[in-house]
C-alpha cells in the first residue's frame, strides 16, 4: 500500500463522526493492506512509530518540523512560520508546499507505507549530539516525494495533531470486519491486546496466520498487560453469585 493510499483513507477518517463509519473505512484500508502494511498502519493511525508502551517518540517540536518542511519543498523558513503563525496548523501549510511544488497527488507515485513508517522509525532512534539536525534532515527526505494529503499527515504525526478520532477498540472491530465481515473476532483480539498491549502484533499475526495464532500469542516479556476493568453488579448478592466465596473489604467512597 502506497503512503498516498494510505493517508488517503486517513483523510476519510477525519471526516467521519460515526463510530460504525469509521469501523468501516478502517476495515476497507486494513482489507486493502499487505501482511507487512498492517502493522506500519496502526501505528501510524495511533499517531505512533513503536507500541504505546515502548519510550519511543519523533521528538521534533514545531520548530523542527517547520525547518524540514521548509526543506522538503524548498521554502524559505520564514515563509513556513508565517504561514503556519497565519493557519495554525503546519499540516496544511505542508500540503499547499506540496501543491505550489507540484508533487503528484496520485497515490500509486507514492513510496509504500511501510517505507514511510521505517524512515519516521529511524527518525524517532536518532540521538546524541547534533541529532536535531539530522532529525530535520530525514524527515525533510520523507516530506519530499509526498503528495499534499500525505505530507500533511506525516507533518502532524510529530506534533501530536492527528484529528483521526479512533480508539484502540475501533481498530480492533475494524480488524475483525476486514478479516472476516463481522465483529465476532472483536472478544479474542480483545484478549489478546489485553495480554500483549500491542496492535500492530496483532494485526500482523492475524494477517500472516490467522484468528488461531492471536489466540495463543499469550503474555510476554517486555510486553506489560493491561489492567482488567472491574464489572459492576447491583448487589452484593449478585457479587456472591459471580465469584463464589470471596473476601470483603471495607471502603469508604464505594465497595470492592
Amino acid at each position: 500500500m502506497h503512503i498516498g493510499t494510505f493517508t488517503g483513507y486517513a483523510l476519510r477518517l477525519e471526516e467521519t463522526s460515526s463510530r460504525t463509519a469509521l469501523v468501516a473505512v478502517l476495515a476497507e484500508l486494513f482489507a486493502a493492506a499487505t501482511p507487512d502494511d498492517v502493522a506500519p498502519a496502526t501505528y501510524l493511525l495511533q499517531g505512533r512509530v513503536a507500541p504505546a508502551f515502548l519510550p519511543l517518540e519523533l521528538g521534533m517540536g514545531a520548530v523542527l518540523v517547520t525547518e524540514a518542511v521548509a526543506r522538503a519543498f524548498h521554502a524559505e523558513p520564514a515563509l513556513v512560520r508565517e504561514r503556519f503563525d497565519r493557519v495554525g496548523d503546519l499540516g496544511i501549510v505542508a500540503a499547499r508546499l506540496a501543491e505550489e511544488a507540484g508533487r503528484d497527488p496520485a497515490a500509486e507515485a507514492t513510496p509504500p507505507v511501510r517505507t514511510v513508517f521505517e524512515r519516521l522509525h529511524a527518525i524517532a532512534e536518532t540521538a546524541g549530539s547534533g541529532s536535531a539536525a539530522r532529525k530535520v534532515a530525514l524527515l525533510a527526505e520523507v516530506l519530499t516525494p509526498l503528495d499534499p494529503v500525505s505530507a500533511a499527515f506525516v507533518s502532524r504525526l510529530p506534533l501530536g495533531t492527528l484529528r483521526l478520532g479512533i480508539g484502540d477498540p475501533t481498530i480492533l472491530d475494524a480488524y475483525s470486519v476486514a478479516t472476516v465481515g463481522n465483529r465476532s473476532l472483536r472478544p479474542r483480539l480483545e484478549r489478546a491486546y489485553n495480554e500483549t498491549s500491542d496492535l500492530g502484533l496483532i494485526g500482523l499475526t492475524l494477517w500472516e496466520r490467522g484468528i488461531d495464532a492471536v489466540d495463543v500469542l499469550g503474555i510476554r516479556v517486555g510486553n506489560p498487560v493491561r489492567a482488567a476493568l472491574a464489572e459492576r453488579l447491583p448487589s452484593a448478592e449478585a457479587i456472591l453469585a459471580q465469584l463464589g466465596p470471596c473476601a470483603v473489604e471495607s471502603k469508604y467512597d464505594g465497595f470492592r
